[in-house]
């Protein structure tokens, strides 16, 4: 991994300070059948759950409703929590390269709530 630049090096360390005085941060973990998330805090030095939950839209829709729904209900979570951070885990390429494509599509809908 690269060094960061003076700038880069100075949105981390707001992101730090920020975190320390008790901003949420939230992680995603992606899916296009369910989408886990968690939204964290930090309070005198332990990680302080917020909140958690899984979009698990009905299966017998359509892809593009589905992901719909996923970045309904990550947007609702940005707004509410409004978060210093997120995290999201990256997908990872399995034997099936539809559900490759439609996974990543998922990871796409996280990146934009």
């Amino acid at each position: 991994m690269a060094k960061p630049n003076k700038a880069q090096q100075a949105a981390r360390d707001h992101v730090r300070d920020e975190i320390r005085r008790g901003a949420v941060v939230v992680g995603v973990d992606p899916g296009s059948k369910a989408c886990g998330w968690a939204a964290l805090s930090l309070e005198r030095g332990r990680w302080i759950l917020q909140g958690s939950g899984v979009v698990k839209p009905p299966e017998a829709w359509p892809t593009e409703l589905r992901l719909a729904e996923i970045s309904s209900v990550l947007a609702g979570v940005s707004k509410l929590t409004r978060p210093i951070a997120v995290g999201i885990e990256q997908p990872f390429g399995g034997k099936n390269p539809r559900a490759a494509v439609v996974v990543g599509m998922a990871y796409g809908v996280a990146l934009g709530a």
